[in-house]
């Protein structure tokens, strides 16, 4: 093995040289051209893609230079386990992935460090693990695909892309799920080093993993795939409430979802609805879709400050919590801004000059060049929402309730107790909030129905009035019907269950809630888990069928129908493709 690891080190050695040294003159290059493109999420999230798909490309060039037949059976057919040869292949190829992607990651980070007109916390060393991370899992995915049989070889990748898109951990925790992903794709691709290659794995740990990889992708394109065909079929009969004008519910989840702040609260309250004519009726914002949270690689959300008036742009460090300043003009370091007190949280920009940390909002006072905080919320309460003028007052959403600040509070100069609105729900479940300011009152609509028109969550409207002295009154309340009937909303749950279950419990891996990620528990009505029963069943039948047509023994054939019955359609389209005909014993 040492011999042949050796031999492919040597192979790829020089195109790896130069590879790693184009690789740190186009970080460099890129550094300089766009100073903070590391901090970029977006930009972070592309080159994690092409890191992807390069690994892929060398993966299967690597894997597939072997595969061909003559190749194949020089390389397997020698007096060495075949996971030792595929260790001493593989382990070349992911040792030279790890050496043309870390060092110049780590070089540029380095050359950051040194620097004085940047900001490098300890979250930026942990980058270029990721990257790599990354890069490996494209190799081992491409190394899969070319060595697996071309029915479903193609899974592993897909399903790690399915993993990687769906991981909500953040910071070192982050780390986490692309670690086991390459630990699993280096697992099916032992599984797949074997004579012959045309069949599926032997050892039934890895050939659960090979099915259970095919089931996980095949469950993910059921769930798009039925959902376009489901889309489309309803639009070309002229039923679709999204598409389709007229065949939406008057008055529905989809019209008031669509409609204008003053329609919205019109329909809500009926005869008893105010006059509007003439007032700005207001729509709040959403919450951020990505709150900031200390220690994480990169940044979604602006964090930055800028005080013209003395030249001096300042960058947030994670690491020792202030805004650390620079000069505009020559990019020196002259100091940091925080508040008294340090922040709460990492903050995150919610307007000019403005910031929110946890639950309080700061902003740079021009005159003095210092940060002053203007209004705090209640303890354990967080700001999830830029604030907004309506009328007299300011609304800053929190994640339990609705507060009207005088307008004053943006001077620090309030002295009236904000009123509190409850909820009445998640925040993560508000589709809408509109508010009409009216010269005796302010109306507030809430409207839930975030992940409602075509997902499993109720929806409904609340509308109060909040007087000047803070006293809430409801005004009207009411729910809607679904648009869609229960196969199209819960669609991920009777299709299967379990592997429903596996992908959200793989993409919180290492993850921690955030205040603005908070939903109500799905309700799943029993005539969901009956369909998805049925399903089950089914497929368990139709998989101990298709494996006596196929000729397997008593006992795959019973192992194959339990796994049909636990992961249900997925698994016995996964048996399709892994499991084929055996030929007859003469």
């Amino acid at each position: 093995m040492s011999e042949l690891y050796v031999a492919e080190l040597r192979r790829f050695a020089r195109w790896a040289a130069g590879l790693a040294v184009l690789h740190i003159l186009a970080l460099l290059m890129l550094d300089y051209l766009f100073p903070g493109i590391s901090d970029d999420d977006e930009i972070c999230n592309l080159a994690a893609t092409v890191y992807a798909a390069c690994g892929a490309v060398f993966g299967v060039y690597q894997a597939a230079s072997y595969a061909r037949l003559n190749h194949w059976i020089a390389l397997l057919h020698r007096p060495v386990a075949p996971w030792r040869i595929m260790a001493g292949v593989v382990g070349a190829g992911a040792t030279t992935v790890v050496g043309v992607m870390l060092p110049p990651l780590l070089l540029l980070i380095a050359s950051q460090t040194l620097g004085v007109d940047r900001v490098v916390d300890a979250r930026h060393w942990l980058m270029p693990s990721a990257a790599t991370l990354f890069a490996l899992i494209g190799f081992l995915g491409g190394s899969y695909a070319a060595v697996a049989p071309r029915r479903y070889g193609w899974t592993g990748l897909a399903a790690a892309a399915v993993l990687m898109i769906g991981n909500l951990a953040y910071g070192a925790a982050a780390l986490l799920l692309p670690a086991l992903t390459v630990v699993l794709l280096a697992l099916l691709t032992a599984g797949a080093f074997r004579p012959d290659r045309t069949r599926a794995a032997t050892q039934p740990v890895l050939l659960g993993l090979s099915a259970l990889a095919a089931a996980f992708t095949i469950f993910f394109m059921l769930l798009m795939g039925g959902g376009l065909v489901y889309h489309l079929s309803l639009a070309a009969l002229g039923r679709n409430a999204l598409v389709n004008a007229g065949a939406a519910t008057p008055g529905g989840l989809v019209q008031s979802s669509r409609a204008n702040s003053d329609e919205l609260i019109a329909s809500a309250l009926g005869r008893a609805a105010p006059d509007l004519r003439g007032v700005e009726v207001v729509r709040l914002p959403n919450s951020f879709d990505w709150l900031p949270r200390r220690g994480e690689m990169t940044r979604s959300v602006a964090s930055q400050l800028t005080d013209t008036r003395r030249g001096i742009a300042y960058t947030y460090s994670h690491d020792a919590n202030p805004y650390v300043g620079l000069r505009l003009k020559d990019r020196r370091p002259v100091g940091e801004l925080r508040p008294d007190g340090d922040f709460p949280a990492p903050p995150i920009s919610v307007g000019d000059d403005m910031v929110s940390s946890g639950g309080a909002l700061y902003r740079l006072d021009p005159a003095t060049g210092r940060i002053v905080r203007l209004l705090q919320l209640p303890a354990g309460e967080t700001i999830v929402a830029r604030p907004r003028p309506v009328g007299r007052q300011v609304a800053v959403l929190g994640d339990r309730a609705l507060y009207l600040y005088d307008r004053s509070v943006m001077t620090g100069q309030a002295t009236i107790a904000p009123a509190a609105i409850p909820l009445g729900g998640a925040v993560g479940d508000i589709r809408r909030i509109d508010a009409a300011p009216l010269p005796d009152r302010t109306i507030v609509s809430i409207f839930f129905g975030q992940n409602s028109i075509e997902g499993p969550l109720p929806a409904s409207q609340r509308v109060v009035s909040v007087a000047p002295d803070g006293r809430i009154t409801p005004l009207a309340a009411r729910s809607f019907a679904p648009e869609f009937d229960d196969t199209m909303r819960f669609r991920a749950t009777w299709i299967s269950p379990v592997i429903y279950t596996l992908a959200e419990g793989a993409e919180r891996i290492g993850a921690v809630e955030a205040a603005n990620e908070r939903q109500a528990d799905v309700v799943v009505p029993s005539g969901v888990w009956v369909r998805a029963a049925l399903l089950a069943l089914v497929a368990a039948i139709g998989t101990a069928i298709l494996a006596r047509r196929r000729r397997l023994s008593a006992m795959a054939t019973g192992l194959w129908s339990l796994a049909s019955l636990i992961f249900s359609l997925p698994m016995v389209l996964a048996f399709a493709l892994i499991e084929r005909r055996r030929p007859v014993d003469y």
